[in-house]
């Protein structure tokens, strides 16, 4: 058994679904719109272009249900063949309604980059990211029914579709995908400390041509336990079935999988400790990890330490560190993680982040954001590089009028991966002006 170690920390958790942390914006009821246009001059790689950006965000909140659109995309003068380029679009729609006993969320969406673009809340699949080039489209369709919210019975049920689409890649290792989901939960409250639940999972992904297959599906049962006002345990035991499918060879790994879970709720936030162990494509890994929660006087506070071993047998630290500080003029922002990740096809890699931001008002009419952010990346597979980015940016903003802002941009990117060493740089200087209105 070896041990490998390095310097940086370890995200805090897993890959989350598409109903992690999205909700509409809260409006003061009705229906509100918005609208956000600008046009500027832009800078990128050694050519001078024109660009134009738009937005448009219709929301509605009563007490019962909220509904949330979101469009946003730009436009670049020249582009290919010297017609206009639309860059970066994204549409997301996002729907939710409460009941006396239920609640119904669903959501759709599709959003358009560049692959090798810098996103560090974002787990890329590896190929993308040893590609470096082209076009990745996302669509997303997601819902979730809770129901039983106020019983002693009740539970939820889930469904999603993913598709990702690629082009002018010139990479023979990406191939378009659709990955489908389902899930449901039903709970059962002994008494008001006791939660008895049993799960069932299945997900499967496809790919077009000679790409990679994949399918898992999982039974389980559990249940949380309120020890005392402060302390809190859960447990959960499933078993699974992982089906790999790859140039006509399936492989098939099975076994129990649990998650036992530990958590004490103090003056200033909680500790919490959890013991993991799941089956993967390249066999059971299990995690054990030790996260404390803070609320200081000078801001937010939470770190995580922990350990992993994979179905290899090598051992890696899992660290992380994250630290919010909000004044009365802007904010600053840190975070640092060390952790596994694995993309719809289950490979996994040793991911290393680091995050840096920073907002202030210097002035009534003058403001600055600065941010930076490093990612590297280390395969399992030892025939694939790793692949480090970095990204810069400086965005500083006058108010003109009440509506209206200038707007100057520098960002810088660099990336490296093997005998690959690439690096983007742009300047963007222009007016943004925002509408607001019920209709």
């Amino acid at each position: 058994m070896r041990l490998r170690l390095t310097t940086l920390g370890a995200a805090t958790a897993g890959a989350l679904g598409l109903w992690a942390g999205i909700a509409p914006a809260q409006s003061p009821g009705g229906l509100q719109a918005g609208l956000t246009v600008g046009a500027g001059a832009f800078h990128d790689d050694g050519a001078l272009k024109a660009r134009s950006d738009l937005g448009f965000t219709l929301t509605s909140a009563t007490p019962v249900q909220s509904l949330g659109f979101t469009a946003r995309g730009g436009l670049e003068y020249p582009g290919a063949d010297d017609a206009p380029d639309l860059t970066d679009p994204s549409v997301q729609l996002i729907y939710s309604r409460i009941g006396a006993n239920a609640a119904l969320e669903a959501a759709a969406g599709y959003k358009r980059s560049e692959i090798g673009t810098l996103e560090p809340d974002e787990t890329g699949e590896s190929a993308e990211l040893l590609a470096g080039t082209g076009i990745r489209n996302a669509f997303d369709v997601a819902s979730r029914l809770t129901f039983g919210t106020r019983a002693p019975f009740g539970g939820n049920v889930g469904a999603s579709w993913r598709r990702v689409a690629y082009s002018d890649t010139g990479a023979a290792t990406l191939y378009d995908f659709d990955t489908y989901g389902a899930d449901g939960t039903l709970r059962f409250s002994i008494d008001p400390r006791i939660d008895l639940r049993l799960t069932a999972a299945w997900e499967e992904t496809d790919s077009d041509g000679p790409g990679r297959d994949r399918r898992t599906w999982s039974l389980g049962a559990g249940a949380e336990v309120i020890l005392d006002r402060t302390l809190t345990a859960t447990a959960d035991l499933r078993y699974t079935e992982l089906e790999t499918t790859e140039a006509g060879i399936t492989t098939t790994q099975t076994g129990p999988g649990i998650d036992l879970g530990l958590a004490k709720v103090v003056k200033d936030g909680e500790y919490r400790l959890v013991l993991s162990s799941l089956v993967t494509t390249n066999g059971d890994r299990q995690i054990l990890r030790l996260r404390r929660a803070q609320e200081l006087k000078l801001g937010a506070l939470s770190w995580t330490a922990g350990i992993t071993r994979g179905g290899d047998d090598e051992v890696d630290a899992l660290l992380g560190l994250e630290y919010r500080r909000p004044t009365r003029l802007g904010e600053l922002t840190f975070a640092a993680y060390r952790d596994i990740q694995a993309d719809s096809f289950g490979e996994e890699a040793l991911v290393d982040q680091v995050r840096f931001g920073y907002r202030r008002a210097l002035s009534a009419l003058n403001s600055i954001e600065a941010s930076a952010a490093y990612r590297r990346t280390d395969y399992f597979d030892i025939a694939a590089d790793s692949v480090e980015q970095v990204s810069l940016g400086v965005t500083y903003r006058h108010q003109l009028t009440r509506e209206a802002d200038l707007v100057a941009n520098y960002a810088r990117t660099l990336r490296r991966s093997g005998s690959i060493d690439e690096t983007e740089e742009s300047f963007y200087l222009g007016f943004q002006r925002n509408f607001s209105w019920r209709p």
